[in-house]
């Protein structure tokens, strides 16, 4: 039997795992503080879901999924295109969000994305392009955007 979490119990979950004893009790306080951040207070005691289980939406899950990856306090993150099947709205949604996390947390974040926006495009610091297998570009995305043009 599959037990279904929903948002807070995930964060709550998440936090617990890698907290020290002494900062448990400060757990509730994080976790509303990572809902505010990633806009989704309103989903409190909604389920995750997945594809079987009915939940909170797919840009919500995503926000959730990058709020309970900030609990783990890991230093260097990856996301393998994390945009898929995102409308270009909650995509760049998305982006902004794993932005905020990598700025507030001063953490360094690997993004693959394909074809991204432009506005996601913008989010970014550094870029690696990729075209027909081969490295066109390597560097600050600003610099690839002037001579893009």
């Amino acid at each position: 039997m599959a037990v279904e979490l929903n948002v807070w119990q995930t964060l709550v979950f998440a936090l617990l795992t890698k907290s020290k004893k002494r900062d448990k009790g400060e757990i509730p306080i994080v976790a509303n503080a990572l809902m505010r951040m990633f806009g989704i207070p309103h989903t409190k005691y909604t389920l995750v879901g997945n594809e079987y289980v009915r939940g909170v939406s797919g840009g919500e899950r995503k926000r959730v999924s990058i709020a309970e990856t900030l609990a783990s306090k890991s230093t260097v993150q990856c996301w393998d295109n994390s945009t898929r099947g995102l409308d270009a709205s909650t995509a760049l949604d998305y982006a902004k969000s794993l932005r905020v996390m990598t700025d507030v947390s001063n953490r360094t974040t690997f993004v693959t994305l394909y074809q991204a926006g432009e506005g996601i495009y913008e989010v970014m610091d550094k870029v690696l392009v990729i075209d027909q297998g081969r490295m066109i570009f390597s560097g600050p995305s600003g610099r690839f955007k002037s001579l893009s043009s």
